[in-house]
């Protein structure tokens, strides 16, 4: 009896054991705390959430971090306007009142609204390389103040740096590319630095919108509209709604409509053809970011007969889609690359937008055009093609021709003309970095070799080496900041540059049905991962996961497929390969996936912007350029070419939600 007791005793220690989880001390382990163990856990490093229904990535406890709205639908996790629709349905995401704008109350408090952004920020050690959100913060400060503050932060849009105190001059009121790249540049940091600029723009042009009803057109009219619909997303308010159809209601009363397209009448009434034309393309752009933000059918049909327009009857491109816009000059008519390549870009993302292949192609053409006329070896692409406006003796480059390259095969790999990600890879890591301004000593060295001038009743002399700090290179050549002439900054450049530098950040990583996607080996603080690359010290990135997921990692093209090897928490992963893309599988909350491949120099004699050159490649990072520049020279990499990485301790941000 007493054996049987005992018996009886140890099945139900063993049956108490089973019903608990306990059986083993591994399974025991709950690394959160939350009262799950790792081996049901979905996430076993987040207290907050324990399961996941649709496998999705996001947690099924509503009050836990990044919570599923939908926890039964893999298709939908988020309903920013709580109206019951998913957002990736939802035609008004951020709308409750889906449309309707007679809700909507305009009052002081929404003229003077200064918009803070929240989100989860942490120190993290990461590898010393190129990093997007350390050059946001650089071009915030450059974007705030290179303005007049007693000018309500007028933009100034020209710096000259051959001066003795150096100076900005030309003052610009609502500079529509300042407005747009400042709140790209917040949603990227985090960064509250000089809020007041920001926060006068607003007041200004709301009342400006409001009582004159402006059409908006050309670069700053265009960049506007765009401003109206990233603060429309952000800020969740049906007002912008509203005002988005108040501009575009002045914008369709001042269009000739045509069957198939329209535009904007010149002062003769006349339709604009060529350079005049190109400016139709910065309202196209703005227009498109009303659509794809509010899902306005009037914003649709408006952009649909625009691009239209650029591309069948403004006399910008040809058939095969190469540059025809010149604008006038003292030696004859001058291909300028932006104004063209611009035009461009506005056609594919008019097309990426609404699914139109037909444009998509068109933009494919033009792009590989565009491509030819430049060096895609480093993004170097000059400011006019052939046709110059002077006689000067160097081709140099306007960041705005790499910012308007970058972003074409970024739009053109998104709607599937090709795979552009080693384009942009060469393009950023390359001219595009390069050519923002990341110290200001050499400003004040070069000033003390000039005789003093006295400053002029609209210029500033003041601080301009740290000002500028941030700013884009307005004329570089492919060695040097600067080409040597008077002026080194636009304020185009800086404009067009933070917003190329935010739709690069963007597309670093992209997390979709359940899989994350790894596209540019780029340092990269994200939601569902946070991405550490060594390159180019060393053939490597590490992926520090965030949530369970399925992954994979675009391997860059100097890289092999046999020579790539995968870790996960240091066991041995075996890769199968989608074109560049290794695909890892699935991996888990707090795991740490380790891509590795062989990465070495090779030289290369290159002739670039007429000039030539040798050049040191490490991957596709340029680590040593010959001859070398003279007063800012670029490419000053010798410690890339250490194997070791070095790092850096940074802050990282991650947007959750902006407050007001």
């Amino acid at each position: 009896m007493r054996k049987i007791i005992a018996i009886l005793i140890v099945f139900m220690v063993i049956g108490i054991g089973i019903l608990s989880g306990c059986t083993t001390p591994n399974e025991a382990k709950d690394t959160d705390g939350d009262g799950y163990p790792d081996n049901i856990d979905v996430f076993p490093n987040d207290a907050t959430q324990w399961a996941d229904k649709d496998y999705d990535g996001y947690g099924d406890n509503p009050n836990g971090t990044n919570p599923d709205a939908f926890s039964d639908n893999p298709e939908e996790w988020k309903d920013s306007d709580s109206d019951g629709i998913g957002d990736n349905s939802d035609i008004y995401p951020y709308d409750f009142n889906n449309g309707d704008i007679s809700k909507c109350s305009i009052d002081q408090s929404f003229f003077s609204r200064s918009v803070a952004v929240k989100g989860e920020r942490y120190e993290s050690l990461v590898p010393d390389t190129l990093d997007l959100q350390e050059r946001a913060e650089l071009a915030i400060n450059a974007l705030t103040r290179c303005t007049n503050p007693e000018n309500n932060y007028s933009v100034y849009f020209y710096g000259d740096i051959h001066r003795n105190p150096p100076v900005l001059f030309r003052q610009e009121s609502l500079y529509g590319k300042f407005m747009e790249g400042l709140v790209l540049m917040r949603i990227i940091t985090g960064s509250q630095l000089n809020k007041h600029v920001d926060q006068r723009w607003r007041e200004m042009f709301l009342r400006w919108l409001i009582e004159s009803k402006p059409v908006l057109y050309g670069p700053d009219g265009g960049r506007q509209l765009a401003w109206m619909a990233i603060n429309y997303r952000l800020e969740k308010d049906p007002c912008w709604g509203e005002l988005a159809e108040q501009a575009l209601d002045s914008i369709l009363s001042a269009v000739v409509n045509k069957s198939d397209y329209c535009y904007l009448p010149d002062d003769q009434g006349a339709m604009p053809t060529g350079w005049n034309a190109t400016y139709h393309a910065w309202t196209l752009q703005g227009v498109t970011q009303l659509y794809l933000l509010t899902g306005s059918s009037t914003a649709k049909e408006l952009a649909t007969k625009l691009a239209r327009y650029l591309k069948d009857y403004g006399q910008v491109f040809d058939g095969n889609g190469h540059f025809l816009a010149r604008h006038p000059s003292e030696m004859g008519p001058a291909l300028h690359f932006h104004h063209n390549a611009n035009a461009l870009l506005a056609i594919s993302e008019y097309a990426l937008a609404t699914g139109d292949d037909e444009f998509a192609a068109f933009a494919k053409k033009g792009y590989e055009y565009a491509r030819s006329t430049g060096s895609p070896l480093v993004g170097f692409f000059p400011e006019y093609i052939d046709d110059w406006p002077d006689n000067r003796t160097m081709v140099d480059c306007e960041t705005c021709c790499v910012a308007d390259m970058i972003q074409l095969a970024l739009t053109l790999t998104d709607a599937g003309q090709g795979d552009y990600w080693d384009d942009v890879d060469r393009y950023v890591r390359n001219q595009f970095a390069e050519n923002q301004m990341r110290r200001g000593d050499w400003i004040d060295q070069l000033a003390t070799t000039l005789p003093p001038t006295p400053v002029g009743p609209n210029e500033t002399g003041d601080n301009i080496s740290e000002r500028a700090i941030g700013s884009f290179a307005g004329w570089a050549i492919a060695n040097d900041f600067h080409n040597g002439g008077s002026i080194a900054i636009s304020a185009c450049c800086t404009g067009n540059g933070a917003r190329a530098l935010y739709y690069v950040w963007e597309k670093i990583v992209r997390f979709k049905n359940g899989t994350l996607s790894v596209n540019l080996l780029l340092n990269r603080a994200s939601p569902w991962a946070d991405v550490d690359s060594y390159i180019p010290y060393e053939g490597r990135v590490d992926v520090r996961m965030k949530q369970i997921c399925n992954l994979e990692i675009r391997i860059p093209e100097w890289a092999r497929p046999e020579e790539t090897s995968c870790t996960v928490d240091g066991q041995s992963r075996e890769l199968t390969f989608q074109g560049r893309y290794a695909q890892v599988g699935r991996v888990e909350n707090g795991s740490l996936i380790v891509l590795t491949f062989p990465i070495s120099e090779r030289t290369v004699e290159a002739t670039i912007g007429g000039i030539p050159y040798t050049l040191i490649i490490k991957g596709n990072d340029v680590v040593s350029i010959d001859p070398p520049g003279e007063l800012y020279p670029l490419y000053q990499r010798a410690h890339y070419r250490d194997n070791h990485v070095h790092w850096v301790k940074r802050e990282r941000f991650i947007l959750t939600d902006f407050a007001l």
